[in-house]
């Protein structure tokens, strides 16, 4: 059924060059969608990783005791200078296993969740875990087998519906992304 979802995806998809805008992406932690604050305790420790793409981020637990890094990139609209994603990669999960978190903007349509390909291979459909101010989040821990699919790719493109029900297909990069994941590495 994630293929036929797919297709289904593809054939309503709106071209963001026909309603005049630019994909971009940028690690400007500045760049937030309407409304997003910046993490409860952040060390503000922030600073570029091995690739331009990728920004290294930390923040500390509410109580100061741990610590969490890990690598960021927004994909935003220009000019108008709008987030459309935002994917975090670290070792955040589980006993500090993989993770990535992907942050699409308020407004999405939550039943569809969204689909993620690497490199036009077979997608994946994550539904999204939570919305909250700052966007709707779809998380998923992965082992390493699954991290080197990233690590080893070119692009990721993340899909989801917005609320008029139009698919948006967004590139992420992934040059660069491991050597951004060594310097957040346990």
């Amino acid at each position: 059924m994630k293929a036929p979802l797919f297709a289904t995806l593809l054939l309503g998809t709106t071209t963001l060059a026909a309603m005049g805008l630019a994909i971009v992406s940028t690690q400007s932690k500045d760049l937030a969608a309407p409304g997003a604050g910046k993490p409860a305790a952040s060390s503000g420790k922030e600073a570029p990783s091995a690739d331009p793409m990728w920004s290294r981020q930390c923040v500390k637990s509410p109580d100061g005791a741990k610590e969490a890094c890990f690598v960021q990139q927004f994909i935003t609209a220009m000019p108008q200078n709008v987030v459309l994603l935002k994917v975090v990669f670290g070792y955040l999960g589980p006993d500090n296993k993989p993770r990535i978190i992907v942050t699409a903007p308020l407004g999405v349509m939550l039943q569809a969740g969204l689909t993620m390909t690497i490199n036009g291979q077979t997608p994946m459909s994550v539904p999204f875990e939570d919305c909250k101010s700052a966007g709707c989040r779809a998380v998923i821990d992965m082992d390493n087998q699954a991290l080197d699919q990233f690590r080893n790719g070119k692009q990721l493109t993340v899909t989801y519906l917005t609320e008029d029900r139009k698919a948006m297909d967004l590139p992420v990069r992934l040059d660069g992304l491991a050597a951004a994941l060594k310097t957040v590495a346990p």
